[in-house]
């Protein structure tokens, strides 16, 4: 059995893929999330980390796509 692995650098691009597509600044998902500063999104868009769940729903909200559509699995 082959237990699916997250894709950072596939998802990074996909939420900077969705951002750009809405035209959606970094400093708006800050403000959006609620975040205190803006390199919380930044290391999600160069494939550092990924946004915690809380985060995920509301990006994908904010972006009108579904997590399904950011996330990559492999």
């Amino acid at each position: 059995m082959q237990i699916p692995r997250i894709d950072l650098e596939a998802s990074s691009k996909n939420i900077r893929r969705f951002m750009d597509g809405k035209g959606v600044t970094v400093r708006q998902v800050q403000m959006a999330l609620h975040l205190t500063c803006p390199q919380t999104v930044y290391k999600w868009l160069y494939g550092q980390s990924l946004p915690t769940i809380d985060n995920l729903v509301a990006l994908a909200s904010l972006l009108d796509v579904t997590i399904d559509d950011i996330v990559v699995t492999r």
